[in-house]
């Protein structure tokens, strides 16, 4: 349901700036359901829109590090997280997971697209830096 007081949606008392077909996937059909991340520290990657991210705070996750190169997807997960109050347990990461520090080249695709896009090393107009995992857990 569309709610104009915060100009977002909200479902189940979560709160979305647009409704996307993984708010579907991790909300209503239970996709990460089976993991138990109470009082963990969860590292999303890829973490589109932060509908992940959310879900594994309201889970109990004690901090999510949620990692997005698409500067798009990165933006509206920063609405996502205020929307629902949690900059307190979601660290948002505009970069790229990779293999050695650098950068990842962002291909300039809709947020639709970028969750089937294969983001790679490289300079480019839209480059971010690549971060990583031994990164991200410091």
């Amino acid at each position: 349901m569309y709610d104009k007081s915060c100009n977002c949606y909200v479902r189940n008392n979560v709160r979305f700036k647009q409704i996307h077909w993984t708010i579907h996937q991790v909300f209503d059909c239970g996709e990460y359901e089976p993991s138990n991340v109470k009082d963990r520290v969860v590292v999303d990657i890829g973490a589109y829109v932060g509908d992940s991210a959310v879900y594994f705070a309201l889970r109990g996750a004690r901090r999510v590090v949620a990692v997005e190169p698409h500067s798009g997807a990165f933006a509206e997960m920063l609405d996502n997280i205020r929307l629902n109050n949690m900059e307190s347990v979601i660290i948002p990461v505009n970069a790229g997971l990779a293999s050695k520090p650098g950068k990842v080249c962002v291909n300039n695709v809709g947020i639709d697209a970028t969750g089937f896009i294969h983001h790679g090393p490289g300079d480019c107009p839209n480059a971010v830096p690549a971060v990583t995992l031994g990164e991200l857990i410091n």
